[in-house]
């Protein structure tokens, strides 16, 4: 019934759970206690004919048309921009772009031909950073605006504080001994010697559901004190799919039939808490700025994970390339909004 169930889209566990039930006391009334008491010379065709029939039904089952190809085109993501030390890039992974950036070693991610000019921009984050990557590319190429960017899957956008609870900021899978605190190294050694006109601040902010809310303020404190010229936009995180990846990160781009695309109540009320602590950290500083991206994602009252036949995540949280795009105009005006509140960039020799 678990494979049944997922096959078909049915992913609430407490579905699966009561279809087994009734499947189970169904199989002890109808087949195990019938069994029990067959004469010797029924055995062989009571047991053999049941036994077939669901080797039948296991051949069959991908072949019921639970899952079904759709005529959507396969989402794409970039590839390169991660300093994630373990973020292995697998050659010919489906999806993956190639957008023409380098990652300096002693910097971050920027373009292998960078806009001339001071850095006008810093994006910091974790692989959520990532996947907005190509539309801030975007807008900040045609703006001019010289960038490096800081994408670090699987950690907090925020320094680690002395004394602080390591895994809370990375985990220790992802980030092994000391790389965690070089990566926090090479930010404040970047940010103390740059004033950059905008911070974009991205991050998969239902992951601090289990922060204490002092403890995030303090993170946003430490970045405002760091840079006290610089305009802040924190990025709110778009809906997540109520299902993995499977079924549309890869090329064949199926689907279970019946999926539903209703974000789960719980993951939706931990992202909202994350959000409600930015905006009111937002409402008493003047220069944070929260950018919702929900509406943008939401089709009705599920999510949109299609339009056209561009999809537009690549896994249940992250949009993709095609997904970020579609906010190319709404991004632009909030990054040249904040732009002109902060000091003129400094003259080029």
């Amino acid at each position: 019934m678990i494979v049944l169930s997922r096959q078909a889209g049915f992913e609430p566990k407490e579905v699966q759970f009561a279809a087994g039930l009734g499947l189970a006391v169904a199989s002890y009334h109808l087949l195990e206690v019938p069994t029990r008491a067959l004469a010797e010379s029924k055995v062989l065709g009571r047991i053999v004919l049941p036994v077939a029939a669901v080797g039948l039904l296991a051949f069959m089952v991908p072949r019921m048309g639970l899952r079904g190809a759709s005529n959507h085109d396969a989402p794409t993501f970039w590839c390169e921009a991660d300093l994630m030390p373990r973020k292995q890039p697998r050659p010919n992974q489906p999806g993956c772009v190639q957008a023409g950036l380098v990652i300096d070693p002693g910097v971050g991610v920027r373009r292998a031909v960078p806009i001339p000019g001071p850095v006008r921009a810093v994006l910091i984050g974790d692989s959520h950073a990532k996947s907005w990557l190509p539309v801030l590319d975007d807008v900040f190429g045609n703006l001019g605006w010289n960038y490096v960017a800081f994408p670090a899957s699987g950690t907090s956008p925020f320094f680690v504080p002395p004394g602080g609870q390591l895994d809370l900021y990375g985990s220790p899978n992802f980030w092994p001994g000391d790389t965690r605190h070089e990566l926090d190294r090479k930010r404040r050694t970047f940010l103390g010697t740059n004033s950059p006109a905008v911070v974009v601040v991205v991050a998969r902010w239902f992951n601090h559901r289990t922060w204490k809310r002092d403890e995030f303020e303090a993170g946003m404190t430490e970045f405002l004190t760091m840079l006290p010229k610089s305009q802040f936009l924190f990025v709110g995180q778009p809906p997540e799919l109520p299902f993995g990846d499977d079924g549309f990160y890869h090329s064949d781009n199926e689907l279970a039939r019946w999926s539903s695309r209703r974000e789960i109540a719980g993951t939706r009320a931990s992202r909202a808490q994350v959000h409600g602590w930015i905006k009111a950290y937002a409402s008493r500083n003047s220069r944070v700025h929260f950018l919702e991206t929900a509406e943008y994602f939401m089709d009705g009252g599920q999510v949109r994970l299609h339009e056209g036949r561009a999809t537009l995540y690549r896994d249940d949280d992250h949009p993709s390339v095609e997904g970020v795009m579609r906010l190319r105009g709404f991004l632009r005006e909030a990054l040249v909004e904040l732009a002109a509140k902060a000091p003129p960039a400094p003259a080029t020799p």
